[in-house]
């Protein structure tokens, strides 16, 4: 029935606010406040609370001019966002708020098809309307948090701009937050403005505040507990990261379902890792992962090869800076773990290393093939191929060490030897070190007081590499002398 509100009061829809009082008062009277007849009562009350407020009585109004013409744009609307039809939706929005300005949920749909197009100037827009007709509401606060957020994302990284909108998303959320403390939306908003500032230690505070808001630990924590791992990783606190991989197996609920679900989200978290060449960290989530499932094979097997990479990053550190091992020794020995972190290495560099062994005498290449084997064993395993054929090739070597130095071939092209240079550029397939090759090969070899200055290098080389080279400050110092060394080349 149209103007249903304003038959119940007996009045037309021009009444005036006093005219809306009067009439309210007099049936109160009738019904005698209720006790005559308290449900007509009721219902005059209900009325009265719309109509005496200007912004609910001018809502009214116009949803009984337009109702039904608002009722068929929102289903089509409605019907175009199914169909992810952006575009549509849109035109069909903007012409229902000309019909109905004052409906939030339409401002909020209308920013949800600017969002999905990148659009987020016009979304936050809508979103600042939708709050302001509905403040109360936590959704719109922490969409319009997102929207600001998203909206840096072409922004320079410094930016008064970007720095202003990272303020308005962070004061979104935290109103959002306000409206519902037990609510995990606001406060997991906070933690991520905080890491687009590289604050880890406060959007870990953030986000364990979303996992203690409803002061439960359970499987609605899933996805915080998940974004704590990455924090911490970030932040450097591999004891609080321990802790949470143990929360997540804590979590873990008896239904089977649910518990595969969450072992999926933990082996999600570890592959990511995975992939950024985070092996220890890979290796903690997939062993939760197992503790959730132990009769996941699959899950074992990556494990296993997480635990083994991560040994072998371990290994490599320590093996970089080992005078023991010959240069294409420990080059053959770091190409796996190259390979695991997704470096791409020349053909030009196994046949440096090629023409390299020859110039280094047997029983050096034994004993450094022999150390690999006892002083870093993933290594070994994981290029024991070629380990083994050159074991078989050199023999064990041992009893010829002699106090001669290493037999050098001038037509050689050594891929070892760079001692200095390697040490502070911290690989041996830097350009730098390319370079510096170059200049070694085309340059100083091409001279007889070259070729001496070479040989007293590949004497006093490795001990300086050993003795000023230990701290990064030393390495930062020695990258910038020989940066400037390199200009000056030919």
């Amino acid at each position: 029935m149209a103007n249903e509100y304003y038959s119940t009061l007996r009045i037309g829809p021009e009444a005036s606010e006093e005219e809306i009082k009067r009439a309210y008062f007099k049936l109160v009277r009738e019904t005698e406040g209720g006790e005559k007849d308290p449900d007509l009562f009721k219902q005059v009350r209900a009325v009265y609370e719309t109509l005496s407020d200007s912004s609910a009585r001018k809502h009214y109004d116009q949803l009984q001019r337009f109702g039904g013409e608002v009722e068929r744009l929102s289903n089509e609307a409605e019907e175009l966002l199914r169909d992810e039809d952006w575009d549509g939706a849109v035109s069909l929005y903007k012409r229902l708020l000309v019909l109905e300005p004052d409906l939030a949920s339409a401002w909020s749909s209308l920013a949800l098809c600017y969002g999905q197009q990148d659009e987020w100037v016009p979304a936050i827009k809508a979103l600042v309307k939708a709050t302001e007709l509905e403040p109360e509401s936590c959704s719109y606060w922490t969409n319009l948090g997102w929207a600001y957020l998203n909206s840096t994302e072409d922004l320079a990284e410094n930016s008064l701009s970007r720095t202003k909108r990272l303020t308005y998303a962070q004061q979104s959320f935290a109103e959002a937050v306000k409206l519902d403390p037990q609510g995990s939306g606001g406060y997991r908003g906070v933690a991520a403005v905080r890491r687009e500032f590289d604050d880890w230690d406060g959007a870990a505070t953030w986000l364990q505040s979303a996992v203690d808001a409803d002061g439960a630990l359970d499987v609605a924590d899933l996805d915080c507990l998940c974004e704590l791992c990455f924090v911490y990783f970030a932040g450097e606190h591999p004891v609080k990261l321990k802790q949470t991989a143990d929360r997540l197996v804590e979590i873990a609920p008896e239904d089977e379902e649910a518990r595969k679900f969450v072992k999926w989200r933990v082996c999600h978290v570890a592959g990511t890792f995975a992939e950024a060449g985070a092996f220890k960290e890979a290796a903690l989530l997939f062993e939760r992962a197992k503790r959730i499932d132990p009769s996941d094979a699959k899950v074992a097997e990556w494990a296993k090869e997480s635990r083994t990479l991560a040994k072998a990053d371990a290994e490599f550190e320590k093996i970089k800076d080992d005078d023991f091992v010959v240069g294409p020794i420990g080059f053959l020995a770091m190409v796996p773990v190259f390979q695991a972190h997704g470096v791409d290495i020349p053909d030009q560099r196994f046949r440096e290393c090629r023409q390299a062994l020859d110039t280094w005498p047997a029983y050096r290449i034994a004993d450094s093939v022999a150390r690999i084997r006892s002083t870093y064993p993933t290594l070994y395993d994981m290029n024991r191929e070629v380990f083994d054929k050159l074991r078989a090739a050199v023999g064990p070597g041992s009893s010829q060490r002699s106090s001669a130095s290493p037999s050098y071939s001038p037509n050689s092209s050594s891929g070892s030897g760079c001692f200095v240079a390697t040490a502070a550029f911290g690989s041996p397939l830097t350009a730098e070190l390319d370079r510096l090759r170059g200049f070694r090969d085309e340059y100083l070899l091409a001279r007889t007081w070259g070729r001496c200055l070479v040989r007293l290098y590949y004497r006093i080389g490795p001990r300086v590499a050993r003795s000023l080279l230990r701290t990064e400050p030393a390495r930062a110092a020695t990258r910038s002398v020989l940066r400037g060394l390199l200009k000056l080349l030919p």
